[in-house]
């Protein structure tokens, strides 16, 4: 019995850690660059850098919804596939200044001076979490082997 409860423990911390992870992250690239650290504004025009901080607010709100999946689905195997797709996720989050829109051209610019680096930052640190989180899901899961099914109805 003490193993079970331990194994359920286990299980709900790291639901729970993951939970406040997608949860911080998501809050923080979803706002961040348009109050915390803020990406180029101008009168003018419309700068590409504003663009990807719009996009980044989808990627922000594909973390929350992350969060609230991982609060729901308890099993192992769940919050294995929602872990990779929250690794994707923040390819895309990487993505967005780095390939698909971009930012102003001169690097003295708010955009890559300090919104950009953080966004790397965060994006890096959620994804190196999320790595581990896999990794360490998968060595928990119980492999079923294929004449093994349904020994135990």
């Amino acid at each position: 019995m003490k193993a079970t409860k331990e194994r359920g423990d286990t299980i709900l911390k790291n639901r729970y850690l993951s939970a406040i992870i997608y949860l911080a992250y998501g809050l923080l690239i979803a706002v961040g660059p348009q109050t915390l650290f803020k990406v180029c504004t101008s009168e003018a025009s419309t700068m590409k850098c504003y663009w990807t901080s719009r996009g980044e607010i989808g990627v922000g709100v594909l973390f929350l919804f992350n969060a609230v999946i991982a609060l729901v689905f308890k099993e192992r195997q769940n919050q294995r596939l929602i872990s990779i797709f929250g690794f994707g996720a923040g390819i895309l989050a990487l993505a967005l200044p780095l390939y698909l829109i971009g930012g102003c051209g001169n690097s003295k610019m708010p955009c890559n001076t300090t919104a950009f680096p953080v966004i790397y930052l965060l994006t890096g640190l959620v994804l190196v979490y999320i790595v581990l989180n896999v990794v360490y899901l998968t060595a928990k899961i119980k492999v079923i082997k294929p004449g093994k099914r349904f020994e135990n109805f």
